[in-house]
């Protein structure tokens, strides 16, 4: 979420609803200072870090830096200078000897996808699992990584293509949506996440004149962009929900497709509820119900579910929604 410790509350947050959060010290970018073997201030940084949050259990990793480079112009030539590397490793095995042998550790590479980057010259396999930033071809990045350390799972840590824009219609771009599609055939693919949730206020070069960087599917209000909507369907836990309503009737059919089992994501889906409305023209609710669902795999055939509602209501539009097990709507 960023390249620091996190604040106490967002982690109660994520325990709470089940996100799974990598926790990240502030060592990040061109030959960072900081970045030298067993540097004692990231000792303390670290020990600070994972002492106080070692018992949370979203928090599933920690990454011990963030891009760290040499500084080159040229970005096919971009790799890791020898001290880099020998902090990456005195870092990791810092915390795996003396902190915490328990969680996966990394740190997230703007190097290892590169092509004169090899084994021989990147820390990238030392880590549990690799992570990476491409503002590209994330998918070949994925590819060339695999290829040099197929024993891994890849973690895109940030995706994207440019900023998305400040207003309410600004989209994600085709060839961003295209590469996401690819991503879920790789199998040794472990997830995925969008740079950024929300706009942001900064002075780094690039930046729109308005002072925000908007490379969010939110504003910096929060307000949603269509970006909102299209990464919310990109990242839901099913194919599509499928509706056939007979309104004479006073019935309808609900079609749940799951996901393939190659898809990203792809995972189980235990405790999941389907939740009806029925509204009026002017929007209120004339009647709602919601149904537990049984559980769905990733390769499952379509779940198929038929609903009755009174001949009394009248409804103008019908809204159905899918509700993971604490009440969040997924779809």
């Amino acid at each position: 979420m960023m390249h620091a410790p996190l604040a106490p509350e967002l982690l109660d947050y994520a325990d709470e609803i089940g996100m799974l959060i990598i926790q990240e010290v502030p060592v990040w970018g061109r030959e960072d200072p900081q970045a030298y073997t067993d540097n004692p201030v990231v000792r303390q940084w670290l020990k600070e870090m994972i002492n106080r949050d070692y018992n949370h259990p979203s928090v599933i990793a920690w990454s011990v830096a963030n891009e760290l480079v040499l500084d080159v112009d040229d970005w096919k030539k971009m790799r890791m200078s020898n001290e880099q590397q020998a902090y990456i490793a005195s870092m990791i095995r810092y915390v795996r000897s003396q902190l915490d042998s328990t969680r996966l550790l990394t740190y997230v590479s703007l190097t290892a996808f590169r092509p004169m980057v090899t084994p021989a010259n990147d820390p990238a396999g030392l880590c549990d699992f690799i992570c990476f930033n491409n503002y590209g071809d994330f998918v070949q990045a994925a590819k060339d990584i695999h290829e040099k350390w197929p024993d891994k799972a890849v973690f895109v840590a940030e995706f994207g293509q440019s900023q998305i824009g400040y207003n309410k219609d600004a989209v994600l771009s085709n060839k961003v949506l295209s590469h996401l599609k690819q991503l879920g055939k790789l199998p040794y693919i472990a997830g995925a996440s969008l740079w950024s949730y929300n706009d942001y206020r900064s002075s780094f070069p690039g930046t729109p004149l308005g002072g925000d960087r908007t490379w969010g599917v939110v504003d910096v209000w929060r307000n949603p962009k269509k970006a909102a909507d299209q990464i919310a369907q990109v990242f839901s836990p099913v194919k599509t929900i499928q509706t056939d309503w007979e309104p004479a009737k006073h019935k309808m059919r609900v079609t749940i497709v799951p996901r393939k089992k190659d898809d990203l994501p792809a995972y189980m889906l235990k405790g999941y509820r389907l939740k009806w409305e029925l509204l009026a023209k002017n929007g209120s609710i004339l009647h709602v119900d919601s149904l537990l669902l049984k559980d769905i795999h990733p390769g499952d055939s379509s779940q198929s579910q038929g609903l009755d509602y009174p001949p009394t209501f009248n409804p103008y539009t019908l809204r159905v929604q899918l509700m993971n097990p604490i009440g969040y709507v997924v779809h």
